[in-house]
């Protein structure tokens, strides 16, 4: 995974700015797609980093505990009529495609579908969302 998010610019930025750590969000996946148990029971995987199962359940529990936090904010948040609680809904949504999006133009950028002009392209509208998420967080 490590390597994954300093190889993925896109990735390493979102997790940076996340609420949860390069390894929860690892041990989250791993857990998530069911990739984590070997042939010894004591030890599990992290995306092909070996931990021992305590370590894991531990991390996990801190990824979990991190993603309850950032929901229980956005209720906290309706609660005190900060924002409109329906807005924050459709907010979350609409985030959660746009990060799916930027998944699709990434896999495009790097598939053999397409020319390089196009590919070019695609990897510059990949740095310019860049550019604004960093803008946008600071």
């Amino acid at each position: 995974m490590y390597e994954y998010v300093k190889n993925d610019e896109i990735l390493s930025q979102l997790v940076k700015n996340s609420v949860l750590t390069e390894k929860q969000l690892a041990t989250y996946m791993a857990y998530q797609f069911r990739k984590y148990r070997t042939e010894n029971s004591e030890i599990y995987t992290r995306l092909g980093e070996k931990v021992s199962k305590g370590v894991f359940h531990r991390t996990l529990q801190q990824a979990r505990r991190n993603i309850k936090r950032s929901i229980l904010t956005i209720i906290l948040l309706g609660y005190l009529d900060v924002t409109d609680v329906t807005d924050v809904t459709r907010d979350i949504t609409d985030l959660i495609e746009v990060g799916r999006q930027i998944k699709n133009i990434k896999d495009l950028a790097l598939g053999q579908e397409i020319n390089d002009f196009d590919k070019k392209k695609a990897l510059e509208l990949l740095s310019d969302i860049l550019r604004r998420l960093d803008k946008a967080i600071k």
